[in-house]
């Protein structure tokens, strides 16, 4: 699945089954744009103290985007591999940093092209697990994190709580970004928000607009429980051992904005 798909939709639904090729391109970039990095550095000050970790250890970013979290792992030390499907994203990630020791991989989350035994951590940031919509194709995911890490080394998998998304989705969004020095039309952007409960998934639809020309994408994104998470993790091998609430450390609870698991490969302690 290497590779990138043509953006956008123009007069067709978005393909369920491939959301992600389509819109994590130029315009999610746009979208995402006001992403906290400081909140990004926060939560890996308080997160890599729990783990046993010495730079230059290395560390997996999978699904790492435009690298936020990549570039201040380097910063600490660590040896990085910023792993992505999206060839716009992993451009925006590397055009910063064309001297760093990162090392950019593009692919399939479901196949990861790092050597086995080879990653004293990774991390899954940012809700980017549950992609899938058969479960199969998530645990395969959990599958190959859990062959690249060393024993004893950590994943940090960060998602969705569903029991606060059920009492806070806000339906519908709007934005508007004004034209940009290239002279084109302002953009505006509208996103509708819905919980597919048969399928336990939450779905966002995205209209982006742009002068005479609209665009539609979707984020679908599968929404697990503590203990289901915790039972898929289990089953390849990965024991959780660490669980917080939000970005700042926080115990988990019902409510809590996330759900953050630390799972440790072959470990024997678990929460």
């Amino acid at each position: 699945m290497a590779g990138s798909a043509p953006g956008g939709h123009k007069g067709k639904a978005p393909d369920p089954e491939r959301w992600f090729s389509d819109w994590f391109q130029e315009d999610y970039l746009t979208l995402y744009q006001h992403r906290d990095t400081a909140e990004a550095r926060g939560f890996l000050d308080r997160i890599l103290p729990e783990l046993d970790l010495r730079p230059p250890d290395w560390v997996l970013d999978l699904a790492c985007g435009a690298g936020r979290h990549s570039h201040y792992l380097v910063e600490k030390g660590f040896r990085v591999v910023g792993f992505d499907l999206s060839r716009p994203l992993l451009l925006k990630a590397s055009g910063s940093s064309r001297s760093s020791p990162i090392v950019w991989v593009q692919g399939d989350m479901r196949s990861i092209s790092v050597q086995s035994k080879s990653m004293s951590a990774a991390v899954n940031l940012f809700t980017s697990f549950g992609y899938f919509l058969d479960d199969r194709d998530n645990i395969a995911v959990l599958r190959e994190i859990s062959r690249v890490l060393k024993s004893k080394g950590w994943l940090v998998l960060d998602t969705l709580n569903p029991n606060q998304v059920e009492t806070s989705l806000v339906s519908q969004s709007r934005y508007r970004y004004p034209s940009d020095q290239k002279g084109q039309p302002d953009l505006q952007i509208t996103e509708e928000r819905a919980i597919d409960r048969e399928k336990h998934r939450v779905v966002k639809t995205i209209n982006v607009r742009r002068g005479s020309q609209t665009k539609r994408f979707v984020e679908s994104v599968r929404m697990y429980s503590v203990d289901e998470l915790n039972d898929m993790l289990r089953s390849v091998s990965l024991n959780p051992i660490l669980l917080w609430g939000d970005y700042q450390g926080a115990d988990y609870h019902s409510q809590s904005s996330r759900i953050i698991i630390g799972a440790q490969a072959n470990a024997d302690d678990t929460i």
